[in-house]
């Protein structure tokens, strides 16, 4: 497994130091990598409805907690003042809630 100083090293080449230091020289040669600059990207519109609200309901539906999903939609709802829950269209098609972990298991193995 890779550090994160041999990331940068291998990916970037840059020469191994702090990360501070390393993530700085990466900037300066490719700025462009600095990601989204705004909250209105796919990272945030597609990833929270159709992957971490699923994730929250198949942990709903296995009894498996998974509080730092819900903390991550309750965040991003907050700060984009949406609701990220409603606004996949998908689930209720499916009709999960209605499920436990046996049914779940049953319908994904019956199709």
């Amino acid at each position: 497994m890779h550090s994160v100083h041999d990331h940068y090293a291998l990916s970037f080449g840059v020469v191994p130091g702090p990360v501070g230091e390393m993530a700085g020289a990466v900037y300066a040669m490719r700025p462009e990598l600095m990601g989204p600059k705004t909250l209105d990207t796919r990272f945030i519109t597609e990833d929270v409805p159709f992957r971490l609200v699923p994730l929250e309901l198949l942990g709903a539906v296995t009894g498996l907690p998974v509080p730092l999903h819900q903390a991550g939609i309750a965040l991003f709802n907050a700060v984009c003042a949406r609701d990220f829950r409603a606004e996949n269209d998908l689930l209720p098609l499916l009709n999960l809630g209605s499920l436990d972990a046996a049914g779940l298991h049953r319908r994904s193995r019956d199709g």
